[in-house]
């Protein structure tokens, strides 16, 4: 735990610094090779990067051919049907999971307590899993420019409010007071990757489509 500690204290640095512009518009050949870059030294360190994205977006704005209307409405059927995009209902995990840490943390002297968190590690890892995916698919810098704002926005509030709880004074101790030390690591690893995704989706807002509106 005392990397973990660390590690807590270095994400709260970085959200503190702001993670990056959130203005749109800036998705030149610069911008875009810094995407890549970050989305590089975010995977890497924890085993997730590869160089392409194993589903790729099949329709990416803007939409230049003469039936405009007939690509947005094809565009949005696959926003929300397909793996390669960020789908405007994701998230709900994240808020079950806000949920099961909102109440260990009101509830510290129940008596099911070590039970409540080993239950919490599955549910943080279930959505480290889904961060996984996206952070391989649909947030890589060969799809980040097909995704839409809206949805990458919401997303990165939910992962935020999941982020920052942990962050709070003692609130990843008190998360995982009953667990041993191999289901801290569990929760340790799971933290990582969710605000590894908080990064990469502040950065990934500035090269998505605000076109057609949601």
């Amino acid at each position: 735990m005392l990397f973990f500690a660390w590690f807590l204290l270095f994400a709260g640095s970085v959200l503190a610094g702001g993670g990056g512009s959130r203005s749109r518009g800036g998705g030149g050949g610069n911008a875009l090779r810094a995407y890549t870059n970050l989305h590089r030294s975010l995977l890497e360190p924890i085993g997730l990067y590869n160089p392409r994205p194993q589903i790729v977006a099949p329709i990416s704005p803007p939409f230049q051919s003469r039936n405009r209307v007939a690509d947005m409405q094809n565009y949005l059927r696959n926003l929300y049907n397909h793996e390669a995009y960020i789908d405007p209902e994701s998230g709900s995990v994240l808020d079950r999971l806000r949920g099961n840490m909102n109440w260990i943390l009101n509830h510290p002297n129940d008596p099911r307590i070590r039970d409540y968190q080993r239950g919490l590690i599955s549910v943080m890892e279930e959505a480290s899993g889904h961060a996984r995916f996206e952070m391989q698919n649909a947030l890589h810098p060969v799809n980040v420019r097909a995704q839409h704002a809206v949805p990458i926005r919401a997303l990165g509030t939910k992962v935020g409010s999941v982020t920052s709880v942990i962050q709070a004074g003692s609130n990843s101790n008190q998360l995982t007071s009953h667990l041993e030390q191999a289901d801290q690591d569990r929760f340790a690893n799971a933290f990582e990757v969710l605000f590894s995704e908080k990064q990469l989706l502040n950065a990934a807002e500035r090269h998505a489509t605000s076109i057609p509106r949601l």
